[in-house]
């Protein structure tokens, strides 16, 4: 087997291997009535940064956005996450709070020391 293949292949291995728990999926199926999102479902992460932890939502199509914390320091542009955000069925001028994401998310997080 040529390096490039053995390259390759450990690669692969390497990728499909590894589940990265900073990542959870979340779904309006879970979630029910409190789902606050226009999209059916997604991921929440959790990253930490020198000024806390960053909480954001990856949605379907790959874009990323932020929930909580200051990602300036991680260099990452997150986008906002009202465009995606439901309105209040109990007061539709009004977003739905995205807490339980937030509270998602913030289990991923690593501990304080």
């Amino acid at each position: 087997m040529n390096w490039k293949r053995y390259v390759a292949m450990s690669l692969l291995l390497l990728v499909t291997g590894c589940v990265d728990d900073r990542f959870r999926f979340v779904s309006k199926k879970k979630f029910g009535d409190a789902w606050p999102l226009t999209v059916p479902r997604g991921q929440v992460a959790c990253f930490y940064s020198e000024n806390g932890d960053v909480i954001f939502f990856v949605a379907l199509d790959g874009k990323e956005y932020l929930l909580q914390g200051n990602p300036a320091p991680l260099r990452k542009n997150l986008l906002p996450i009202y465009p995606i955000t439901k309105r209040d069925p109990k007061n539709p001028p009004a977003f739905m709070s995205t807490d339980v994401l937030i509270e998602e998310g913030r289990r991923l997080c690593p501990p304080s020391y």
